[in-house]
């Protein structure tokens, strides 16, 4: 039956797994003290959407592709595709190893918590690629009159819940001060 109906192009098409790539890029500060640390992160953080600088910036990005045919009676997915990039922009200390002990340790500290911080944003939009699979790939309609339009709201709707988390989750940890993530 599966060869059938991947024949008449109305099988299941997709892999096992959405596609979830992440990268990392990093600007670089320079400086032997923790206010000269400071002043160059606010000077040279990314920019958010909301054109305000931060320290660390998290952005995530889904997008998803399918096909879909009557089958038994019903319309349902015939191929899927959910891809996600997660970006990551991290401040990079360039002459690190020229600063005192007691500040490198800060600085592994502080960075650590960044991190943390920012793998949170990186969850939600991991979480939102997962969800969208499931539902998108579970999608069944009596006929396929509006399946594009149903899908879309679906995915759309997913991603529209995540962003607030990523909100949401600011608010909650004051961009990750509660989470240690303050220098100095």
């Amino acid at each position: 039956m599966t060869l059938l109906l991947s024949w008449l192009g109305l099988g299941q098409a997709w892999g096992t797994f959405p596609i979830i790539r992440s990268q990392v890029n990093y600007y670089g500060i320079t400086g032997k003290t923790a206010s000269a640390l400071r002043q160059q992160m606010n000077q040279l953080g990314p920019l958010a959407e909301n054109g305000r600088r931060f320290d660390a910036y998290t952005k995530w990005h889904v997008a998803w592709r399918y096909r879909y045919g009557s089958l038994g009676g019903s319309c349902r997915m015939t191929s899927l595709t959910v891809h996600t990039d997660i970006t990551y922009t991290m401040p990079q200390w360039q002459n690190l190893q020229q600063a005192p002990r007691s500040l490198q340790q800060q600085w592994q500290r502080y960075y650590q918590a960044l991190q943390l911080h920012e793998d949170g944003h990186g969850n939600h939009g991991r979480s939102a690629t997962q969800e969208i699979w499931q539902r998108l790939s579970n999608l069944t309609q009596p006929t396929c009159t509006s399946m594009s339009q149903i899908a879309n709201q679906a995915a759309q709707g997913i991603i529209n819940r995540y962003a607030q988390k990523d909100i949401d989750y600011d608010r909650q940890t004051g961009h990750g001060r509660t989470q240690g993530a303050v220098f100095p």
